[in-house]
């Protein structure tokens, strides 16, 4: 447990700043551009970390799909 509370500990910084920025952007749901942002940052975390992603839309807001390729 205590391996726990101290990885967590070290990230929790960086998790909350990575929170604050993506919560920053403006992204209501009628204002497209800003969605798009909104999604894009998302990726690119999600990118950071490993994982296989794209930004989709049909038209709509973006949806951020993203997976783990083994």
């Amino acid at each position: 447990m205590q391996k726990f509370i101290d990885y967590a500990s070290k990230c929790l910084p960086d998790a909350i700043h990575e929170l604050s920025d993506l919560c920053a952007i403006p992204s209501v749901s009628g204002e497209t551009h800003s969605l798009q942002a909104a999604a894009e940052r998302v990726a690119g975390s999600l990118e950071e970390i490993g994982l296989a992603v794209r930004v989709e839309s049909a038209g709509g807001p973006p949806v951020v799909l993203a997976a783990h390729l083994v």
